[in-house]
């Protein structure tokens, strides 16, 4: 059996997918051509392989970094094999801006290294609470803590009214409080 729990699984799996999003909403025409759910997957598979056969500790460091390589890979395979490393640049400073912004909402103090893992520990707790949300909640708040958007911006996206949005972010944080609340972390 796998060392680590499904739960841990699918908290990579929103971390990762929140990552891809930002950096799609970040490129112009990316997400056109590219299979961001692929790209996840892949990503993935390479963190199972690695945990499994070679015994790698699977971090959020390490998630983004490796998807960073596939979202490079996929890249110069989509538009033709160019390298451009100011790009890459752009996609790892955004990947870098994205993970802060996910645990600057968890941080108390600076780093030491038992709180950097209690802060991993924190981020996962709150990537599996966010993936129990309805799809809409879920949504509007990625949309509003990791992309930055406003009421009147969601509402333009999701095609909601600014009142339904500020309804949607309502309840969603009342249930993330809920699914956090027996957290002694939190």
């Amino acid at each position: 059996m796998d060392k680590l729990g499904d739960e841990t699984w699918k908290a990579f799996a929103t971390y990762l997918r929140l990552l891809v999003d930002q950096l799609v909403s970040n490129q112009n025409g990316m997400h056109v051509k590219m299979d961001p759910s692929g790209i996840v997957q892949q990503t993935l598979m390479e963190a199972h392989l690695a945990s499994k056969d070679s015994g790698v500790t699977i971090t959020l460091a390490w998630l983004r970094k490796s998807l960073s390589n596939n979202l490079a890979d996929e890249f110069r395979r989509q538009y033709g094999g160019k390298r451009d490393v100011r790009r890459e640049h752009r996609m790892a400073k955004s990947f870098e801006q994205t993970s802060m912004r996910l645990e600057s909402l968890v941080r108390d103090y600076g780093p030491t290294p038992d709180q950097l893992v209690e802060e991993q520990e924190r981020a996962m707790a709150l990537l599996v609470a966010l993936e129990t949300l309805p799809e809409s909640q879920r949504q509007a708040i990625t949309l509003q803590l990791w992309h930055n958007k406003s009421l009147q911006e969601i509402a333009e996206i999701t095609g909601k009214s600014r009142l339904a949005v500020a309804g949607l972010l309502k309840r969603g944080l009342q249930g993330l409080r809920e699914q956090l609340r027996g957290r002694s972390e939190f």
